[in-house]
């Protein structure tokens, strides 16, 4: 018969019938014992004990061989049998083997089922290991798996001296790509990326998703020149995807920083230099791949230079500039191909070619959205209009390039200050939006206020001139009755009187009137 090999649980299970067994004979045994024999029936009682001498035996070797264990206990029942001249003497000793027999039967049932259970529950495991080792939303590795791996990968690079390499991907504009096509749109997208970076790899390379719109690929095994063709491959291949979501074709692009692990650098260093080299293709332009060595980052193709057609204009220089970049979402580099510039023609529709923000057409479509969901679910909302003074003035002393300096470094205010779920938008050639989700009047005034003060105290600079701007901005916030149209005119209504009083101040509209706020937060 051939061997059965039993996992450690049916071996216990196997125990656990061997004791009960090894009981059941040890009892067998005294019942004979106190038995009175005649001399007819002694020969069988010493077969008997023969038997039951093999059926102990049989009892300690049954987890090594359930089957045959039950084979030879069906044996040893026929030879009791066979020997036996009077049925009645041993009728009770033939019914304790049959019933030894059954209990075998129903015990190997019992291992079959316990066996069955478990490899689901084996399976229950994998299935949860894997999860917790799993994005929800990419299906790729997520976070917890990437630092593990990363803690391997370390271990065998000081222990074997196998190098290594590190790549951090960002996608580029995301935050004004949900704010534009809401953040399902950005879903979507996020899934494309995370597809095309796994066709992208090889099978032994790990791709994580780091968090939100950073994404990161551990290469073991391979050194800095690589990682580099990995990422080239990968950054081509994603900005020549076509990500469809409810019928608006997507597309997106990403910044690359790749590291190689370097002696006496431990995983946050590492981790550190791709981000560096990641940051560094994103102020390069984006939609590139930097590389750190030897202290510094580098482009992985070296940009193309073009002679102007025109004279540069030297623009004015930021004296205070804000913490934080403008975003953009339309990649406007200049070797892009004509299938390329159709390609965005959809995104370049919503977005403000300027400043990189939504228009005022996207951003009243998003609007009308959230004041839907406002009048359902009545989470607060506010809304906040922040105008330019003197815009033209501006323009015709100083020119159309310093004015649109001018609207730049105010987007560059308004984004460093607004929140993710904040919506900021260019809603006139001198007005910005910005739409306040969850957020009371009060609150929206103090935001309010902190934006004109700072831009106030910006100063540019420009043929030697300083050249200081202000605002007047509007808040309203959304009460019972309030529709799209009457949210709007609060707002309007607050920045017009903040215009005619002069500018650099602030209205907020309290239901019933427009009122200025802006002395009595000064004077606190």
């Amino acid at each position: 018969m051939e061997a059965t090999v039993f996992s450690p649980a049916v071996i216990i299970i196997c125990s656990l019938f061997v004791l009960v067994a090894f009981g059941m004979a040890i009892g067998i045994g005294w019942w004979l014992r106190g038995r009175k024999v005649s001399e007819t029936t002694r020969d069988d009682s010493v077969h008997t004990r023969e038997a039951l001498a093999r059926l102990q035996e049989l009892t300690r070797v049954v987890a090594a061989d359930v089957g045959q264990h039950s084979s030879r206990v069906k044996e040893i029942s026929n030879e009791l049998v066979a020997k036996s001249d009077d049925e009645s003497s041993d009728e009770a000793v033939l019914d304790t083997i049959s019933q030894i027999i059954q209990a075998n039967e129903t015990m190997q049932q019992q291992l079959v089922s316990a066996e069955e259970k478990l490899k689901e529950q084996e399976q229950q495991i994998e299935n949860h290991a894997a999860e917790a080792r799993t994005d929800a939303l990419t299906e790729l590795a997520n976070r917890r798996a990437f630092d593990r791996d990363l803690q391997q990968q370390f271990a065998l690079w000081r222990r074997h001296d196998t190098t290594f390499s590190l790549m951090m991907i960002d996608v580029d504009h995301f935050k004004n790509f949900n704010d534009t096509y809401g953040h399902q749109a950005g879903d979507e997208v996020l899934r494309g990326v995370a597809r095309q970076l796994q066709s992208c790899m090889r099978e032994m390379d790990l791709v994580a998703r780091y968090g939100g719109e950073e994404f990161a690929v551990i290469f073991p095994g391979s050194n800095l020149i690589e990682a580099k063709q990995a990422a080239e491959r990968a950054r081509k291949a994603i900005h020549a995807s076509v990500f469809d979501f409810e019928g608006t074709k997507l597309q997106v692009t990403v910044s690359e920083g790749i590291a190689q692990v370097s002696p006496g650098e431990d995983m946050e260093l590492l981790v550190k230099r791709a981000d560096d080299a990641m940051y560094a293709a994103k102020q390069g332009g984006r939609n590139a791949s930097y590389y750190h060595e030897d202290g510094a980052c580098h482009p992985v193709i070296e940009p193309v230079v073009k002679t102007p057609a025109e004279p540069v204009v030297d623009e004015p220089v930021v004296e205070t500039p804000p913490t934080e970049p403008a975003n953009e979402l339309v990649d406007k580099t200049p070797t892009a191909s004509p299938k390329e510039e159709s390609q965005d023609e959809a995104a370049t529709s919503r977005i403000d070619t300027l400043t990189g923000l939504p228009n005022q057409a996207t951003f009243i479509e998003e609007m009308r959205r959230r004041v839907a969901e406002w009048q359902r679910y009545g989470s607060p909302l506010s809304l906040m209009f922040i105008h330019v003074d003197d815009l033209p003035k501006i323009e015709d002393c100083h020119g159309k390039a310093t004015s649109a300096i001018v609207l730049r470094t105010v987007t560059q205010f308004l984004q460093a200050a607004m929140r993710e779920m904040d919506l900021v938008a260019r809603y006139e050639e001198d007005c910005f939006s910005i739409l306040l989700p969850g957020t009371r009047l009060q609150d929206a005034v103090g935001v309010a206020e902190r934006l004109r003060i700072a831009i106030a105290r910006c100063v540019l600079k420009s043929d030697g001139q300083e050249l200081a701007f202000t605002t007047s901005i509007g808040v309203g916030e959304a009460l019972t009755g309030d529709d799209l149209e009457t949210l709007t005119e609060k707002a309007s209504l607050g920045v017009r009187l903040s215009s005619e009083a002069g500018g650099n101040c602030t209205h907020a509209h309290d239901g019933r009137a427009s009122n200025c706020i802006t002395p009595s937060m000064e004077s606190a």
